[in-house]
């Protein structure tokens, strides 16, 4: 199905009752789909937690809204390459 119409902000079509009767028929089809994809995603968290002690803390870490690359303190990153292992050391 293509739309009969492109604006700004949208895409325009004709409302019918089989092309909403279609959506529901997609939409129906993907909920069924995801009542299975979810407890699947469960059960790989859970076998990666049991797995790797640790994993469910991947991701944590300090804060540092200011600290994130537009903003970097000229005293530890000067941008060149030689020095570039070095950077990050500021923000810890």
């Amino acid at each position: 199905m293509h739309p009969s119409t492109l604006y700004p902000g949208g895409v325009g079509t004709t409302a019918t009752i089989q092309l909403f009767t279609d959506y529901l028929t997609r939409l129906m089809r993907y909920v069924e789909f995801m009542k299975k994809v979810v407890p699947l995603h469960d059960d790989l968290f859970d076998f990666f937690y049991e797995a790797l002690p640790g994993y469910e803390h991947v991701g944590e870490r300090r804060i540092l809204l200011g600290c994130w690359g537009s903003l970097n303190d000229p005293a530890y990153c000067d941008f060149r390459y030689q020095t570039m292992s070095e950077w990050g050391s500021g923000c810890s």
